[in-house]
């Protein structure tokens, strides 16, 4: 009898989410993987970190998984088994709205930005939120319609910042840009004039419509519920999973690449810095390689090897300092124990919207089955968005901080003097704080799209990358496009090598571009008129207090301008109906 084709060798360098997604989908199909993760834990920026003395798991972000993501929930679902409903026994909990908090105005609740719900848009207007009139938060909602339907031209507009585009519009207002601003600072750590309009677009055009609920919570550690079951089953799938060891340089040679050199990681539990030892490990084998590093560590790798003429930015230049080119920034993240129960904070996720660095608060005690059970006991991730405006390089100063800046808002507990004051209300044997500048989160910087690589590239035949930062549909950094890209990576090394059944990323369910510019010409003529009920409002207020900041002539100018305004984007929206497809670009 004819004996069986050798199984295609792949090696999958980088044990984040989109590596181990990589290596699940083709290790399912019969590819002999092996991953390789330089940390002593998989997972990257959806791991956790095990306090040694207290056995608390730690998780590095506190991620929110929207309905959007349907690879992600193709893998904890089917793959993993777990549970996703509105029951008790759910892997995750509902999460209907986000509240908003300042110093002086209380709670807001803002249940849905990207709802096709009129009970929630009739809910969000009347919030109150960042002091927003129900006129401003109106513009706000109808401004995300304005960016789904917009076209962006990947010869110029692409280039446009969200604060470009949002200013740009006729029915925008200042506080609105000031609440994308916050927005997208608060959860992807970069301000609005930065962000690509292109891609907050991509990510928008994904979650409208999928209405219920907002966001799901993981019930436990992201460790212990999904990384090391994950692990667990690719074991199982006969998948070589070698942690402590990265890859330090890589040989391209005839458009392939003909050698990996790997080094024991020199990883310190302290202060997680992760050095490569002098140590060298043998590659396994290969015929195809996956690399889903992180920017920084994918410029590191394209810029080594023996001889320059063969290192991987002599091919693919664009990879050169990809760290640089493809910024990413550090959300500092702590897990505070407290040791009373703190009323009336609410279930839903809290953003503090006059904080200088850009707070959010979750109770993992209202979250969690086995914190509830601790009656006298408040457990909270604090995390800072805006990493640099802590004050102090030392880790126990900006902890302290964070706990102050809590106090400065909740109150109800005693904070302490200092990191480790054992007057204070705080568990400190479990309570956490890590700055992750060793687990960093891409930016989606304008201009970043011409040096993200595609899943392959032609330049060497057997080399693939993933990594959300990769192009994909889903284009801003998050679970989903982690997954994406790890899914993308694994199709098209199955394009050059066939295995099994197809792979295939899942699109989620999405609005089509004529709907939507149907239902933005429906609200048009709604929202040029909030547009002048604001317009009229600044007037009045500016001279009833004399502020300097207020120009009636230039306000009176922009409500002489409506109505041709509203004709040319009106006459715009129609022409999108009929001109091109669904897709602005390709990845």
């Amino acid at each position: 009898m004819p004996s069986s084709p050798p199984a295609v060798r792949v090696v999958v360098a980088g044990g984040g989410i989109a590596g181990m997604t990589a290596a699940l989908r083709l290790a399912e199909r019969g590819y002999q993987v092996t991953l390789y993760e330089a940390k002593p834990w998989l997972g990257g920026n959806l791991s956790s970190h095990q306090d040694e003395a207290s056995g608390v798991y730690h998780d590095v972000y506190p991620h929110m998984f929207s309905n959007f993501y349907v690879n992600f929930w193709e893998i904890v679902e089917k793959d993993l088994g777990m549970r996703r409903d509105d029951t008790p026994e759910s892997d995750f909990a509902v999460r209907e709205g986000i509240q908003t908090l300042t110093h002086d105005g209380g709670w807001q609740r803002l249940r849905n930005a990207t709802s096709a719900d009129a009970s929630a848009l009739i809910s969000d207007m009347r919030s109150g939120v960042a002091g927003m009139s129900p006129a401003d938060m109106y513009l706000y909602l109808y401004s995300l319609l304005d960016l789904i339907v917009h076209r962006f031209d990947i010869r110029g507009m692409l280039g446009a910042s969200l604060n470009d585009f949002i200013r740009s519009r006729p029915c925008n207002t200042t506080k609105v840009a000031t609440l994308h601003d916050q927005i997208v600072m608060f959860i992807w750590s970069i301000h609005s004039p930065a962000t690509s309009a292109a891609s907050f677009k991509s990510f928008y055009r994904h979650a409208f419509g999928n209405t219920r609920p907002l966001l799901w919570l993981l019930k436990g550690s992201l460790a212990e519920k999904i990384i090391m079951p994950l692990e667990q089953r690719l074991e199982k799938l006969g998948c070589t999973v070698k942690k402590g060891v990265m890859l330090h340089s890589l040989t391209v040679d005839n458009g392939r690449v003909t050698d990996l050199e790997f080094r024991v990681a020199k990883f310190n539990r302290e202060t997680h810095e992760l050095a490569a030892s002098g140590k060298v490990v043998p590659s396994e084998p290969f015929d195809h390689v996956v690399l889903a590093l992180p920017p920084d560590a994918l410029g590191e790798v394209a810029d080594r090897g023996p001889v320059a003429s063969r290192q991987l930015t002599a091919v693919m230049p664009k990879l050169a300092h990809a760290g640089k080119r493809l910024p990413s920034e550090p959300i500092a993240v702590m897990d505070l124990y407290i040791t009373r129960k703190l009323p009336n904070i609410p279930d839903e996720n809290i953003m503090a919207l006059d904080s200088d660095c850009y707070f959010s608060i979750i109770d993992l005690s209202q979250l969690w089955p086995a914190l509830q059970a601790e009656k006298d006991l408040t457990a909270l991730t604090l995390a800072s968005s805006d990493y640099w405006a802590l004050p102090s390089d030392s880790d126990k100063h900006n902890a302290h901080h964070l706990i102050l800046e809590l106090h400065s808002y909740v109150g109800g507990f005693n904070p302490g003097k200092h990191w480790g004051d054992p007057e204070a209300d705080i568990d400190w044997k479990r309570s956490h704080f890590h700055s992750n500048k060793d687990e960093v989160i891409f930016v989606n910087q304008v201009g970043s799209w011409a040096y993200r690589p595609k899943a392959h590239s032609p330049a060497v035949e057997n080399l693939f990358f993933a990594g959300d930062f990769c192009r994909n549909h889903v284009d801003m950094a998050t679970v989903e496009a982690a997954v994406t890209s790890g899914i993308n990576a694994a199709a098209a090394l199955q394009a050059a090598a066939p295995m099994g059944e197809p792979i295939v990323a899942l699109k989620s369910p999405m609005w089509s571009l004529r709907a939507l510019c149907a239902l933005k010409m429906l609200l048009a003529p709604s929202a040029y008129a909030a547009k002048a009920v604001v317009t009229l409002g600044e007037i009045a207020a500016g001279r009833q207090h004399g502020d300097p900041h207020v120009s009636v002539p230039h306000r009176l100018t922009t409500l002489w301008s409506l109505p041709a305004a509203y004709v040319v984007d009106m006459a715009e929206t129609a022409a999108s109906i009929w001109v091109g497809s669904d897709d602005d670009r390709t990845v």
